[in-house]
């Protein structure tokens, strides 16, 4: 099998339209579509979003900064004195 990479869009109706076609061979073949999302559409959450943990943290004022947050809980945890070396 052989694979030759070929650019194209989906127009309104729903077929694909090759941009750059190249001279191909007739005969069956596998198409493997890679599509990005239209700008401003927001995905879909999954399913981590439904847990019932999920913002339990968003009302602390001290995780605003999330990612610095998340550094300070971690050091904390290494500091501690009853850690398990």
């Amino acid at each position: 099998m052989h694979t030759r990479h070929v650019r194209g869009t989906v127009n309104d109706g729903g077929e694909l339209v090759l941009t750059n076609p190249t001279a191909l061979p007739p005969g069956e073949v596998d198409v493997i579509l890679l599509y990005r999302e239209p700008e401003g559409r927001l995905r879909r959450r999954s399913k981590k979003g439904k847990h019932p943990a999920f913002g339990i943290w968003a009302d602390r004022p001290e995780a605003a900064d999330p990612a610095g947050f998340a550094a300070r809980l971690r050091q904390d945890l290494e500091n501690r004195s009853d850690r398990r070396v």
